[in-house]
């Protein structure tokens, strides 16, 4: 379980990963969104134990960035969005907007998204990217920063230090 990340551009991130990865993006980075922002307190349930501890660092991880982890999946669904009909994830992502627009007085996202420290971070980046290229070379060898050098994933807290 990993929002990934290969560069800081969410944008560009969505124009680089395959369908596939698209929508199981859009869905892990629901997941973290809504327990971050409805149930801040409870305990983090997953379907697979071995999801347990990575969903632990991308709660840490995003804490304090919601509107920004909430950005990163909009704009990740609106390139999936000609790929699929009627999943959930729509629905829920909607919810989180207007959760976070009510916590915070808007009427939608806060203009002025605070982006996480850690984003534009170039060991953070490259592990993603050396993720990417290890676990799927067919689909990312085009890519302009196919490599198979290895560099492990960073798992940056919410806060600034590693």
């Amino acid at each position: 379980m990993l929002t990934l990340l290969p560069n800081p551009s969410y944008t560009s991130v969505a124009g680089q990963l395959p369908r596939t990865f698209l929508g199981e993006q859009v869905g892990i980075a629901v997941f973290v969104a809504e327990h971050l922002v409805f149930f801040p307190d409870e305990p983090v349930l997953v379907h697979h134990a071995e999801d347990l501890e990575d969903a632990h660092r991308l709660m840490r991880m995003w804490k304090g960035y919601e509107p920004s982890l909430v950005q990163y999946a909009m704009t990740l669904e609106r390139a999936y969005r000609p790929y699929f009909s009627g999943e959930k994830w729509h629905h829920d992502l909607e919810a989180c907007v207007a959760a976070l627009a009510v916590s915070r007085m808007h009427e939608s996202l806060p203009p002025n998204i605070v982006d996480p420290w850690w984003l534009g971070s170039q060991p953070f980046h490259a592990g993603h990217r050396s993720y990417l290229c290890r676990t799927c070379p067919d689909i990312f060898k085009s890519a302009e920063w196919f490599s198979l050098d290895f560099h492990p994933i960073v798992w940056p807290g919410g806060r600034p230090g590693w």
